[in-house]
């Protein structure tokens, strides 16, 4: 496929190759992976507004990265993160009151808002990367019990204070592979109409 021969040129082999994980929400997690060296080079939380600055003022895509290199600027190149793909949780298709079926009154309507304002934080945080160049896939929660600090550490390595909305953005990009990441984007390229979204 085009976008995968593409991503082989564009990220040698001595390059980094990173993945972005997002937890939307009020408080936003945010985590990078590299693939090559398998490790977390970030596992945080903000503000929206925040997470929007960090990436913006970090994150380059593969086209971005191309005319830095044209312009002899290698050297500055490697202090970016050289993202291939955003990895957003969306749990927009999951029953709203699957945990909560014995809310009521103003717990309910509370329970409604909230998840309301994090479907709209999932079709912002999309749109705005879209329109910034990276592909973006959206991913529903990972299943099974949530990552605790330790459990994070014993995985992956990390040792900074972290949040759960940290750890899950964590938990959305952590152990992928290179071929892995090669093979959901020559799916990408082959099946889906909008090249930089793909729901997974």
């Amino acid at each position: 496929m085009p976008m995968t021969r593409t991503l082989s040129a564009r990220h040698h082999a001595k390059r980094p190759l990173h993945l972005v994980g997002i937890d939307p929400g009020d408080v936003t997690g945010l985590a990078v992976y590299e693939l090559r060296s398998k490790q977390l080079v970030t596992c945080e939380s903000g503000h929206f507004f925040d997470v929007q600055d960090r990436l913006a003022d970090y994150a380059i895509t593969p086209q971005h990265l191309d005319r830095m290199l044209s312009s002899g600027l290698a050297n500055l190149a490697e202090d970016w993160w050289h993202v291939a793909a955003v990895v957003i949780e969306d749990s927009r298709g999951l029953p709203v009151y699957a945990r909560h079926d014995r809310q009521r009154g103003r717990k309910r309507d509370a329970i409604v808002r909230n998840v309301g304002r994090v479907d709209r934080d999932v079709t912002l945080w999309a749109e705005w990367l879209r329109r910034r160049g990276f592909l973006v896939a959206l991913r529903e929660p990972v299943r099974g019990a949530k990552w605790k600090a330790d459990t994070l550490q014993q995985l992956t390595g990390w040792t900074t204070p972290t949040n759960e909305h940290a750890r899950d953005a964590a938990r959305l990009v952590w152990g992928w592979t290179e071929p892995e990441l090669r093979a959901w984007l020559g799916q990408l390229c082959g099946s889906t109409p909008h090249p930089t979204e793909v729901v997974t």
